[in-house]
């Protein structure tokens, strides 16, 4: 089984971590289709060309590419930018 558990609890609001991995171009969201597949994950954030973009960390991802979805979700992911662009789950 993959996945990550939390040997201690885990204050509300607190960030875990980020979602590393390579920033690639990917083609529109199919409504029929998974949102996010494998270890890829769309971004709401555009180029400046208004292209969609996401990060794939199939080969170069940190840990919390192990994160399993769920219902009911015990973390939430937002979708944040700081100076250097970076991504945290919370």
């Amino acid at each position: 089984m993959r996945g990550l558990v939390a040997t201690a609890a885990v204050p509300a609001g607190e960030v875990i971590g980020e979602y590393l991995g390579h920033v690639q171009l990917f083609g529109p969201p199919c409504r029929n289709a998974p949102a996010n597949e494998g270890f890829k994950m769309h971004l709401k954030t555009r180029t400046t060309g208004n292209k969609f973009v996401g990060i794939d960390a199939l080969e170069k991802g940190g840990l919390l590419r192990l994160m399993k979805h769920s219902r009911n979700a015990a973390a939430r992911f937002h979708e944040v930018q700081t100076g250097t662009s970076s991504l945290s789950w919370r």
